[in-house]
């Protein structure tokens, strides 16, 4: 009899919420690509400084996306599971939001400098880094039912 939460309930969740972050993300860049080229005048493009400057900026968010996960999913051994599942549960979510953020910014970004393969790169980047960072089945039981003796 198992009185723990449901390790596969739990990967679902985090998928069904993950999921639907990236497709707000792309949903996002399709409107806005078939809607033209949003407030300038024309399409364009962003400066090179600009440009890199948004890249790094995503990349630190990146970066720091992993980390809030794992600083907030992280607990002591011995935590009851349900504490486990839902530290778990609130860190992936909390991660995967920060990842749609350089998504919507990218978007909003396209959007008003009228440069649509600039916002498609950071909505696929975005969407893909929300799909790949999606933990395993092995990972979610190892982090709610913690290390086996």
């Amino acid at each position: 009899m198992r009185l723990g939460p449901d390790a596969d309930a739990v990967r679902a969740q985090i998928r069904m919420f993950s999921y639907a972050l990236a497709a707000g993300v792309v949903i996002l860049a399709v409107v806005i690509g078939l809607t033209g080229v949003g407030a300038a005048a024309e399409p364009t493009t962003l400066e090179t400084p600009i440009r890199i400057t948004v890249i790094m900026a995503a990349a630190f968010l990146l970066a720091g996306a992993r980390a809030l996960t794992v600083r907030i999913a992280t607990v002591l051994p011995g935590t009851d599971p349900h504490v486990a599942a839902s530290s778990l549960l609130t860190g992936v979510l909390a991660g995967q939001g920060v990842r749609e953020l350089i998504g919507l910014a990218g978007g909003l970004i396209g959007f008003l400098a009228g440069d649509l393969a600039f916002m498609a790169v950071l909505a696929a980047a975005s969407a893909l880094t929300i799909v790949i960072a999606v933990p395993g089945q092995d990972e979610v039981r190892r982090r709610i039912e913690g290390p086996r003796s």
